[in-house]
């Protein structure tokens, strides 16, 4: 794998820095896993929002479920843009459905919360802990 960083997700509502690998789909980045539940599985997380969008079991198969998403949105975008972009919830859950893995974020139209919206984008007074 290649330039790891740290980036900023959320888990079980609160901020949480990881390492995180690229994708070749930009604002796509791939990491372990955190959740108890989830040892040895690779979380495919949209940067920008640090929203988990699916759960795999390696890291390859988080490579290519990263490019498959690519083929659906701007993953550039701020979470609150593709929350909006219709119909963007049924085809990320065909792509989950397709390679038999779990959805983490999509939830009707929801990506994340409006209130974990409305503070990750908006803008850093201190860093994060």
């Amino acid at each position: 794998m290649s330039a790891a960083r740290n980036v900023t997700i959320w888990f079980a509502g609160k901020r949480r820095e990881v390492t995180a690998h690229p994708t070749p789909v930009p604002g796509l980045v791939i990491h372990a896993s955190v959740g108890r539940h989830d040892e040895g599985t690779w979380t495919v997380t949209h940067e920008a929002s640090g929203s988990g969008i699916f759960l795999l079991p390696e890291p390859e198969a988080a490579r290519n479920a990263a490019v498959l998403l690519g083929e659906l949105a701007d993953w550039r975008q701020p979470g609150s843009a593709l929350r909006d972009t219709a119909g963007l919830d049924v085809r990320v859950r065909c792509v989950a459905r397709r390679l038999g893995c779990y959805s983490l974020t999509y939830s009707g139209r929801t990506f994340i919360t409006d209130r974990e919206l409305a503070i990750t984008e908006a803008p850093r007074k201190e860093p994060i802990q």
